[in-house]
């Protein structure tokens, strides 16, 4: 967590606001030789600036939902400024960030059976700045949908 305020002190604090990014992993094969791949996202916090500015403290979270419950994850924090001006307005349109949707359906006869997985999730995000360069609008919108099947047959010895 990175916490953001007026004197910019490093606190934990217990409600992170941004729910980025939730992975979901069919089968995930171990790493031969340091042969790992980290995932990598950009976060521009350009659009939350209106928010960060309120002259409260803020935390900014990441969070890879419903996994193992260790899952590293490399986060680059992006943050646009202007130079020219010694104070910046900026707003929040708009914030939607709703929970995971999760279906989980199983069906087994002793060994053979089948585990089904289905997740949705639409989140919406719109920021404004003024700037001495003009006027911007930024505007994120990210939705997935996932489903995910693993059947077991001949008393659990074949997996599909």
């Amino acid at each position: 967590f990175y916490s953001f305020g007026p004197d910019s002190p490093v606190q934990k604090k217990p409600d992170p606001i941004i729910e980025s990014t939730s992975v979901a992993v069919k089968d995930v094969a171990l790493p031969v030789k340091d042969d790992f791949n980290l995932p990598s996202y950009d976060l521009d916090l350009t659009l939350f600036l209106g928010w960060l500015l309120d002259n409260k403290y803020h935390d900014i979270g990441i969070v890879v939902g419903d996994v193992i419950s260790l899952w590293m994850v490399n986060v680059n924090l992006h943050l646009w400024l202007d130079h020219r001006t010694p104070k910046l307005e900026a707003q929040l349109v708009v914030y939607n960030s709703p929970t995971l949707a999760i279906q989980r359906r199983e069906a087994f006869t002793m060994l053979d059976g089948s585990f089904r997985i289905k997740a949705n999730q639409k989140s919406e995000f719109a920021g404004m700045v003024k700037s001495t360069a003009g006027n911007f609008t930024t505007i994120v919108s990210q939705q997935f949908k996932l489903t995910n099947v693993v059947r077991f047959y001949f008393n659990g010895t074949y997996k599909v």
